[in-house]
């Protein structure tokens, strides 16, 4: 599967496209965007019109799409233009950026940039949502506000991950596509390790790892992590989902005091699905979309 589709709602406000000059009505969420490649208006002018019209003043929520030349520029300017002018946003607690559809730029293609001054800046961030791995970086950031991080990637870096594990935000929300080596994803079951173990996010009630080739071996971490033991949902769909780790979710008697296990996305046999389905039918486990094989050749839902 591709990223095929925007996104219609942020925040429960229905997105609408900024337009330069162009009305803006605080009940809806801020979309601004290149139409394409040759669009000659750069994202930090769309920001410095807000900026000019006192219409960032009003801003709570905040979507950045395609950028010109995405796939070989990043989107730095547009951030530091953010960070130089904090005290125009004064209201900014929900960001996205990055949203792309396929047809615009590929996800593995998307060149990302260094949000590290940027969060610091923005402390009384909400969500904080990013799509594309190639050159992101976090740094040293603390996120004492955050509730929820979104990182959707068809390669992440472990960089990215131990910025997460310095910061210990607490969040509400954690949802992390690892993706593939080919695209530069790097996690291990060491890192995932480092991510679960003690007592990290103490108000976590959603998380999602997925969208990994090391499915099965984050499912086997998954064992004897107290943090299993007190979220409502595990999102474990998009990866290679195998009979292996299918094996360590049945085994993990944690995950039956969960309200929802997603797997879907899966290249399970059908004994393991009746395993599973079985097992968790309380979990109202989503167990669709399992995939056929060719030579033994396994793949993430969202790569390239």
């Amino acid at each position: 599967m591709t990223i095929e589709k925007k996104i219609d709602t942020f925040n429960n406000k229905i997105v609408k496209v900024y337009s330069i000059g162009g009305s803006y009505d605080p009940t809806t969420c801020c979309k601004i965007e290149n139409e394409d490649d040759e669009d000659k208006i750069s994202i930090s002018d769309y920001l410095k019109d807000m900026v000019d019209r006192n219409i960032s003043q009003q801003l709570e929520e905040l979507v950045i799409g395609l950028w010109a030349y995405s796939f070989e520029t990043s989107c730095q300017e547009a951030i530091d233009f953010l960070v130089e002018n904090k005290a125009s946003f004064p209201k900014l607690k929900h960001f996205f950026c990055g949203e792309m559809t396929y047809e615009e730029c590929e996800i593995s293609w998307i060149y990302q940039c260094n949000y590290e001054k940027f969060l610091n800046a923005y402390d009384q961030l909400e969500t904080f949502r990013v799509r594309g791995g190639t050159g992101l970086e976090l740094g040293n950031v603390q996120m004492p506000s955050l509730k929820t991080l979104i990182i959707e990637t068809g390669g992440l870096g472990t960089d990215v991950v131990q910025s997460i594990i310095d910061a210990k935000p607490s969040l509400q929300n954690l949802e992390i596509w690892f993706g593939t080596e080919d695209y530069g994803a790097g996690a291990t079951p060491e890192t995932i390790k480092d991510l679960l173990e003690g007592e990290p996010f103490p108000k976590l009630k959603f998380l999602g790892l997925k969208n990994s080739q090391i499915q099965d071996d984050i499912a086997e971490v998954l064992i004897g992590q107290e943090i299993v033991s007190r979220i409502e949902t595990l999102d474990f769909s998009m990866g290679v989902l195998r009979d292996r780790g299918a094996q360590f979710l049945f085994d993990n008697k944690e995950l039956l005091k969960l309200k929802h296990l997603n797997c879907r996305y899966n290249f399970l046999s059908k004994d393991w699905k009746a395993n599973l389905t079985l097992q968790f039918h309380k979990q109202n486990i989503n167990l669709e979309d399992t995939q056929e094989t060719d030579d033994d050749w396994f793949y993430v839902e969202v790569g390239e």
